[in-house]
This record gives C-alpha cells, structure tokens and sequence, in this order.
C-alpha cells in the first residue's frame, strides 16, 4: 500500500527531524519510490548512508516518515543538498521548509 493511500487524517504539528535508521527501509522505501519513482534509492544505497552522517527522516506523530532528506558536508564551508522530498499528500503545510531550514543550519 502506497504511503499516500494511508494518509487520511491530517498529522498534528508533532514532528522532527531525525536521523534516519536501518530499521526504517520498508517505510523508507516506500517513500521514495513514491516521490521519486524514476530515481529511488537502491537498499544497498541506503544501508551505506544510514552508516554515514546527512541522512535524515521527518517523522510526524512519531511513528510516521513523510519527508527525507540527505545532505553531506564537503569541509568547513561547502555541503551538498542530495536529496530532498516530502510525501504528496503532506506537501504544502510547510514540511519541505521545515527541512530546508534543517538542511541550512545542519551544513
């Protein structure tokens, strides 16, 4: 089941940033494909990011990923925005700049 078609309440205003865990690779993945379905994240992609810093999940409810986010530092003043994307259903209630303004303060 898509994660779009199990969205139908809207979430409350409890969400965070977190970093993103081994253990969130189906919800991860279901995710992905459904926002980038041309260009999803490969399991073996995703278990070498976990392991690394700049992979993050945005849970609300905290029980629900809705957003992702991969980011990577290049020295003391560069980074690099590889990924980000929040669910259809969950867009335009401010989420995507939620986390731009993590990605800005994290790099």
């Amino acid at each position: 089941m898509k994660l779009v078609e199990r969205m139908t309440t809207l979430p409350s205003n409890s969400s965070v940033i977190r970093p993103m865990k081994k253990d969130d690779w189906e919800e991860f993945r279901n995710l992905d494909e459904e926002i980038f379905p041309d260009d999803a994240v490969s399991r073996e992609s995703f278990e070498k990011r976990v392991e690394h810093e700049g992979f993050f999940a945005l849970e609300i409810d905290s029980k629900r990923i809705v957003g992702c986010l991969i980011l990577s530092r290049f020295g003391d003043d560069a980074g690099h925005l590889g990924r980000i994307g929040v669910a259809p259903l969950m867009q335009k209630r401010g989420l995507g700049t939620k986390l731009m303004d993590f990605a800005f303060r994290w790099l």
